[in-house]
């Protein structure tokens, strides 16, 4: 048998991470989510966004504003990533909230339908027509209690299940670049394993 892979802080090379690494959540799944990574990164802040409305550009508006009172500069070697859904935001609102995240050099991430669709990848693959009711029903059955936003998610979840659910998430988008297009072509799915790859160093 090969040798179990496991995650660690710096699991490969020596590559300085950014100065700041600041990922900007919508919601309490992510937030709870995210937070795993903290103890192993001290750059990483994982902020809530409030915005008044909820569709991709005010989301991606008010991420931007946190990135600049949070003094993120690329130059100096800091990072933002914004995450997100897609939720019931057309293909034109995504483009326009990347661009948005793109003139602020920071990073967009989204999942597909929505980000039960990646918390999922890290029990079994998600195919098919997935409504956030039944992405929420399997994530229910796969954990073996009712699933929860706000619930404890991280409990259920291994690092054996986050290096899969990059794996899964992985054999759907490829590109990093059009990482966005992708998702929103390849339903369901979620670009977040290139942001959580990054967090890990692998």
């Amino acid at each position: 048998m090969g040798k179990q892979r496991t995650i660690s802080p710096r699991s490969r090379g020596t590559r300085e991470i950014s100065k700041k690494f600041l990922i900007m959540v919508e919601g309490t799944s992510e937030k709870n989510y995210f937070r795993r990574f903290i103890g192993r990164n001290s750059k990483l802040k994982v902020i809530p966004v409030q915005s008044s409305r909820h569709d991709a550009v005010s989301i991606a508006e008010a991420s931007v504003k946190k990135c600049v009172e949070y003094g993120i500069s690329k130059n100096n070697g800091d990072r933002c990533a914004v995450v997100y859904d897609v939720d019931q935001n057309p293909r034109d609102k995504i483009f326009s909230s990347e661009k948005i995240c793109t003139r602020a050099e920071a990073e967009m991430y989204i999942s597909n339908p929505s980000f039960e669709c990646w918390l999922l990848m890290h029990f079994r693959g998600v195919d098919g027509n997935c409504t956030q009711e039944t992405l929420e029903d399997a994530l229910t059955e796969a954990m073996g209690r009712k699933y929860e936003k706000s619930g404890k998610i991280n409990e259920k979840i291994n690092d054996k299940m986050v290096l899969e659910a990059i794996r899964r998430s992985g054999m759907k988008i490829c590109t990093r670049e059009e990482r966005n297009r992708d998702c929103l072509d390849k339903y369901p799915s979620s670009a977040l394993h290139f942001l959580v790859g990054d967090i890990l160093d692998i």
